[in-house]
């Protein structure tokens, strides 16, 4: 029938006959109708629309509780809205705390990368100059930086540079 359509079918532009609609509900057999307005804050969410067959329509028990039903009815409206943008925003963060986490590994990659290549140049210039002053090979001089490293318990970085450093300054050792 054209009411069952109209409440299940969402119709934003529909011009309301109160003429046709109470033909309509009174073929169905309704005699009476409640519509409460489903506000919250001073903003109507929609309508609970209640149908009687009985015809009491002037039941102030009734009317009360159909009220305190839309009213509660527009509170988890509400609530379910704010749930909604909640999870909405949540999902946004996520992807800012991704990108960021990813932005700062990648700027930490680069960092070491970075270093990696500067300490390679120290190193290989500092295995040029062992080689040079002891005569030994690439992998002797390398060996020797190693040990030297590791028994003072410091980067082979800087061991490799104080070696580098000793030349730039005129030091032989």
């Amino acid at each position: 029938s054209e009411l069952r359509r109209a409440i299940i079918d969402w119709k934003p532009d529909i011009v309301f006959n109160a003429a046709a609609f109470s033909a309509v509900a009174a073929d169905l057999g309704f005699c009476s109708v409640w519509a409460f307005p489903l506000s919250l804050r001073h903003r109507t969410l929609g309508a609970l629309n209640l149908y009687s067959c009985t015809g009491h329509h002037n039941d102030d028990e009734a009317q009360s509780a159909a009220q305190s039903a839309a009213q509660s009815a527009a509170r988890s409206a509400a609530r379910s809205a704010a749930r909604s943008a909640a999870r909405a925003l949540a999902g946004q963060a996520a992807v800012v705390l991704a990108n960021a986490s990813w932005l700062m590994s990648a700027e930490l990659s680069n960092r070491h990368l970075r270093d990696a290549l500067e300490s390679r140049d120290v190193i290989g210039q500092a295995k040029g100059i062992l080689m040079a002053r002891h005569g030994v090979s690439a992998d002797q001089a390398f060996e020797d930086l190693r040990q030297a490293s590791q028994g003072n318990g410091r980067k082979l970085r800087d061991v490799a540079a104080e070696v580098v450093g000793s030349v730039s300054l005129g030091r032989v050792s």
